[in-house]
């Protein structure tokens, strides 16, 4: 699937999936070469770790680091690592904010929405459904790009819950898992 939305409890285990897959993408795009099919020269892939606040992402980026110290094979793979972001090949693992206005300007192979149900609302300046449209263009260009909201329960509003009223259940090219 390209678009995922995992419905799971506190202390469900989403931050360690969370830095897993975002790892996974990583690794898998960078040792298929798809970089140098999709890519243009100097441009690099992002998967966004978006959060409600750089702290909360923060959390994944902790995960993430820890995958790549224990795993010697992806070790070797990285080449670049700040506070806030890490370089696999040409791709880049990076902590945001969950802000419509600074997540454009990429070129994305993957979003992860963490604890995406408790996010601002469409009342709010800085809506979750703008920050995922704002998104979705930038995944356009890869197609492997996946966008995984994972969020524990919180209202019957926002992405989260329209993912889950259209598509849990249903035949549909969108997964939604319940845990």
């Amino acid at each position: 699937v390209r678009e995922a939305w995992f419905v799971v409890g506190r202390r469900g285990g989403k931050s360690r999936i969370a830095a897993l897959i975002a790892v996974y993408l990583a690794v898998a795009f960078t040792l298929r070469k798809r970089a140098l099919e999709v890519l243009a020269p100097g441009e690099v892939a992002t998967v966004m770790v978006l959060a409600a606040d750089r702290k909360q992402a923060r959390q994944v980026m902790r995960f993430i680091e820890g995958l790549v110290k224990y795993v010697p094979m992806i070790a070797a793979l990285v080449h670049d690592q700040k506070q806030e972001s890490l370089a696999i090949g040409r791709v880049v693992i990076e902590v945001h904010s969950a802000s419509f206005r600074s997540v454009r300007g990429y070129t994305v192979l993957g979003v992860i929405a963490d604890e995406c149900a408790f996010w601002r609302d469409e009342s709010s300046a800085n809506p979750d459904e703008e920050i995922i449209a704002a998104v979705k263009p930038a995944m356009a260009t890869i197609p492997e790009s996946l966008l995984l909201g994972i969020s524990s329960p919180y209202s019957r509003r926002g992405v989260l819950w329209n993912a889950y009223r259209e598509h849990y259940g249903k035949d549909s090219k969108v997964l939604v898992w319940k845990a």
